[in-house]
């Protein structure tokens, strides 16, 4: 089974659509990167370490542990296996 894990908006819902459609074996999940931003919501961290492909928004370094950007420390990226395919 292939985990792919989004870190978006809503509008992943057209791309979720299509690759389970198109492609067999995988499960996707979905992260609302505005509601965790919002509600400070904990990182589900077990989600992330078990993605094999991230499909993320990017998210500003001054949303800090919410954001993509590498240079913030234990930021939602960090918690990706070596082996994820980052989109």
């Amino acid at each position: 089974m292939i985990n792919l894990v989004f870190y978006t908006n809503c509008q992943y819902c057209g791309l979720d659509y299509f690759i389970k459609k198109h492609i067999n074996n995988i499960e996707t999940k979905h992260i609302e990167n505005y509601s965790l931003i919002k509600n400070k919501k904990q990182i589900p961290i077990d989600i992330l370490q078990h993605a094999h492909i991230f499909i993320y928004q990017p998210i500003h370094e001054k949303h800090g542990i919410y954001s993509t950007a590498t240079n913030i420390e234990n930021n939602i990226m960090s918690y990706l296996s070596p082996n994820c395919k980052i989109i």
